[in-house]
């Protein structure tokens, strides 16, 4: 059985009631085994689609796995992964590089964020998507219109990327850019997480709040505890 994916409301009306949820939807491994024969992973990827958690540290020098940046350990992060950088003491990735080409979730409406994460908020205003989406972010590929994906239910590997805080601005080291592609703006060395800003807007429409944002400053409704198992 795949995962699946809970957002609950965390504050009153209706805390604790299953906002949205859904199964986390699964590929095959798109890596492929060093041997002469060259055949296809066999492993089913549910988080970090399309690469296991093995090919992901071999053909994109990335990891996926506990962080200690955020209390609790039970949250995963991204990290830089090259070992041989470090024998080196070479960064994994340089400012400008970019480290993941592309955001890989599910290509939604705005009608379909909405009625996942808005309700009982009215819908935001047109043109403009939901930032209390989670996982929800607006792409604009070259030459094609903009468009909203969701990574709730189809889950890549940009979406493991925690934001800076708790910590001070200065840990952010890479940003989402427009085209949903994950660019790193500092040095990044092995065994480092990768990191970058959400946004105030998101603390306060979005999850649960961070520890330095008043209460008040968040909608009713709004807030949700998240939870993939």
């Amino acid at each position: 059985m795949p995962p699946t994916f809970v957002a609950r409301r965390a504050v009153p009306p209706g805390q604790g009631q299953v906002q949205f949820k859904c199964p986390l939807k699964c590929t095959r491994c798109k890596g492929k085994s060093k041997s002469a024969a060259g055949k296809q992973c066999k492993r089913q990827v549910c988080m970090g689609q399309p690469w296991c958690w093995q090919h992901v540290k071999s053909a994109k020098q990335l990891h996926r796995k506990v962080t200690p940046h955020i209390p609790g350990g039970a949250n995963k992060g991204l990290f830089a992964w090259n070992p041989a950088q470090a024998i080196l003491n070479q960064p994994v990735f340089k400012p400008g590089d970019v480290i993941y080409p592309s955001y890989d979730g599910e290509v939604v409406s705005q009608k379909q964020l909405n009625q996942r994460y808005d309700f009982p908020r009215p819908p935001p205003a047109k043109g403009h998507y939901s930032v209390s989406a989670p996982y929800g972010i607006g792409v604009k590929p070259a030459k094609k219109k903009k468009h909203l994906e969701d990574g709730a239910c189809k889950r890549g590997n940009i979406a493991f990327t925690n934001d800076f805080r708790p910590g001070p601005p200065s840990g952010r080291n890479a940003a989402l850019v427009q085209t949903g592609a994950l660019v790193a703006t500092k040095r990044i060395f092995h065994g480092h997480e990768i990191l970058v800003d959400y946004g105030t807007q998101y603390w306060k429409d979005s999850v649960c709040p961070a520890r330095q944002y008043k209460k008040k400053t968040f909608l009713k409704g709004a807030c949700l505890s998240l939870q993939t198992r």
